[in-house]
């Protein structure tokens, strides 16, 4: 369905947009790391980072991801387009970003430090920089050649 298309490639490019444009992706390694990164004023789409900032649009922007990426897993735009196939990377980029904002949230929302969250915070937290990237390409790929196969 044409809907899912469209959905699923605002959906990627606005969490790619902030996952990349994140406040916490700011600082550099060789800064000192007392500076708070979050003190600092946005450049880029401040209005954005703003409405994103908030952690309920970042648990909703997630959720609605995750739930775009499954239903364009089975409906793909095309009268002989392949099911699963079709629209793979899409897929695959709206869910992870989907579940990096959800991992995101409750690491937000909770005070509670587990050896689950330290982990998850080393792989997905740490990288979400390089995730973003990831689907803003995907999602400008998936809108210029929406035909072709994986794409």
């Amino acid at each position: 369905m044409v809907q899912f298309y469209m959905l699923s490639i605002i959906c990627n490019i606005i969490a790619g947009l902030y996952l990349f444009l994140s406040p916490e992706n700011k600082g550099s390694k060789k800064e000192d790391k007392t500076d708070k990164t979050q003190d600092r004023p946005q450049i880029i789409l401040p209005g954005l980072m703003s409405v994103l900032s908030n952690k309920m649009v970042k648990f909703w922007l997630g959720s609605s991801a995750i739930i775009i990426g499954i239903f364009k897993m089975l409906s793909p735009v095309g009268i002989n387009a392949v099911v699963i196939l079709g629209d793979l990377l899409p897929v695959l980029s709206s869910i992870l970003v989907g579940s990096v904002l959800i991992i995101d949230f409750f690491k937000s929302s909770s005070e509670v430090v587990s050896d689950t969250m330290k982990k998850l915070d080393t792989v997905i937290i740490k990288n979400k920089k390089y995730f973003g990237m990831i689907s803003i390409v995907v999602g400008i790929l998936h809108f210029l050649v929406p035909g072709v196969i994986i794409l």
